[in-house]
């Protein structure tokens, strides 16, 4: 089995993906500036595996990294930005390695975007200006994020929603214009040891029969408290600062 290296490389404008990795395919690619592709600067497909390091992806008309048909891979160290739909996309049963990225500058979008019951880590990111989340986790998805820094969304922090669930601990959750962390549609995420301040409603919202636990967070000066939670709704809360 190969496994190419492609370093300092400038790949632009391409009609699919800039980098495409699929059929249990592997590479490394470090160092390189990928911007301006149609669907995605890095795009990984069936069983795919690259590791991508110390990259800039951005200006993407659809995702900077695209990652479905349970692929997996590592992402570290990457200016991921200004692409239009998502930074990172991961979807269909996917489990990549997210670590030390600065995600940020999607308007339209997501920092990262997790659905189809996906799962995989993200650690140490700081993600900021998104338009709709920082984080989304939709469809049944299950992440463990860990250690970042979510900040300066312009509506919420993180969206757990339609039956996902998600383990957050040690993450700074702070400064978004709306809530901290959106639980809907019968999701139920496990919350601990975060910082979930200064957002303009509420720091949690929980609502559409969803659930959840929250340990040992502190969810202070949020305009409107630190929790709403809907009839039909619960939160499990323990040992936090509120």
């Amino acid at each position: 089995m190969t496994n190419p290296i492609i370093w300092r490389c400038q790949i632009h404008d391409a009609r699919w993906a800039g980098v495409l990795v699929a059929e249990q395919g592997r590479c490394i690619i470090e160092e390189c500036d990928i911007y301006g592709n149609i669907h995605a600067g890095i795009g990984v497909r069936s069983h795919g595996n690259p590791t991508v390091r110390r990259c800039r992806i951005y200006a993407g008309t659809r995702d900077g990294v695209y990652i479905g048909e349970q692929s997996n891979g590592i992402i570290e160290e990457c200016d991921i930005f200004d692409n239009a739909r998502a930074g990172i996309e991961i979807k269909h049963n996917s489990k990549p390695l997210i670590r030390r990225c600065v995600i940020r500058d999607h308007a339209q979008g997501y920092g990262v975007y997790i659905s189809e019951r996906s799962e995989g880590v993200l650690e140490d990111c700081d993600i900021s200006n998104s338009g709709k989340a920082g984080i989304g986790i939709v469809q049944g998805s299950n992440p463990y994020i860990r250690r970042c820094r979510i900040h300066n969304e312009r509506q919420r922090g993180v969206l757990v929603a339609e039956q996902s669930r998600g383990i957050l601990e040690h993450c700074t959750i702070i400064g978004n214009e709306r809530v901290g962390i959106d639980i809907r549609q019968e999701s139920n995420p496990y919350i601990r040891y975060c910082t979930i301040q200064q957002h303009g409603i509420v720091g949690i919202w929980v609502h559409d029969n969803s659930g959840g636990r929250v340990e040992y967070c502190d969810v202070t000066m949020n305009t409107r408290g630190a929790w709403h939670i809907e009839e039909g709704s619960q939160l499990s809360r323990t040992g936090n600062k509120e």
